[in-house]
């Protein structure tokens, strides 16, 4: 079976995960599939987690180590491929002992900077013009964050970004170019060159929308609910991963700024808004952390 690199992982696969840099090691978690009738519909323990998303698969995460997978029938491989990247690897991680949030991270001067939102808030179109605009891009989707450092550090996710048909066509793809992440999605795709190691976190900013431009720094509790919210792995839902959770989230905010970032939806204007929040990353003196 391939073996593929991906979070800091060598993760070996039946099912093939063309995205993923296939890679020569030994494995640290194996994906296999199995049965339906070998897996229970849920369990919600962190620790051996099992659940199905629906008309797709069920699925069994066990100690950060093992996945095993049932599909159902007829479903389209990139269905699966979704699921694995999405959903799966969050519990993954989380049992791994990383922070998992729901966001898009990208790398300025060899610092990550993140951004946290609601669906359809623009992180993946943000991410995709600082990759324009030549920055490395760290993930777009599952934001995955150890503390084995000095300071928090963000792992490299699956190199790829998604992007709503509006948001290509206003970066410049021809919608026939890019596939969709799985058939009858409007949501399309383009492979990317990630970053190839760990890199700090230096700032979080939470999108949302407003008249104008305004970058605020965030106070200890609401960046606190932001993170809560914006968290990915099913960790509400059980009560051992939840206190580590939150255990989690109060370590980042005390290492890291989180910041709300107003400002217009129009996507003519998402190009300046990235010149801008390089401007602030700089203004905010966020160089003076430590590259560990």
């Amino acid at each position: 079976m391939p073996i593929y690199s991906v979070f800091d992982f060598c993760l070996e696969s039946q099912v093939p995960l063309p995205e993923l840099v296939e890679v020569n090691c030994h494995p640290d978690v194996t994906l296999k599939l199995s049965k339906k009738n070998h897996l229970s519909p849920t369990n919600k323990s962190l620790k051996s987690f099992q659940g199905k998303l629906d008309n797709t698969l069920r699925f069994r995460v066990h100690e950060g180590k093992e996945i095993s997978i049932a599909p159902y029938e007829d479903v389209d491989l990139s269905l699966i491929q979704s699921a694995i990247y999405g959903p799966i690897f969050s519990i993954l991680l989380r049992q791994r002992g990383l922070l998992v949030l729901h966001g898009s991270c990208i790398v300025i001067d060899n610092f990550a900077i993140a951004f946290l939102g609601a669906s359809r808030a623009g992180k993946s179109t943000l991410a995709e013009v600082f990759y324009q605009k030549k920055f490395p891009v760290v993930t777009d989707d599952v934001l995955a964050i150890h503390f084995n450092s000095a300071n928090p550090q963000v792992v490299p996710s699956i190199p790829r970004i998604k992007l709503w048909p509006d948001s290509a066509l206003a970066c410049g793809h021809q919608l026939k170019q890019l596939p969709s992440i799985y058939p009858d999605s409007d949501k399309r795709y383009h492979s990317t060159n990630n970053t190839s190691g760990d890199v700090p976190l230096a700032g979080i900013y939470i999108l949302s929308q407003g008249p104008q431009l305004r970058i605020d720094p965030l106070k200890a509790r609401q960046g606190f609910l932001n993170l809560v919210k914006h968290s990915r792995g099913k960790v509400l839902q059980d009560p051992n991963s939840r206190e580590k959770h939150f255990e989690q989230c109060i370590n980042l905010l005390q290492a890291v700024p989180v910041y709300s970032l107003t400002r217009p939806l129009a996507l003519s204007k998402v190009w300046s808004l990235v010149d801008s929040i390089v401007d602030h990353h700089v203004q905010t003196n966020t160089h003076s952390l430590s590259v560990v």
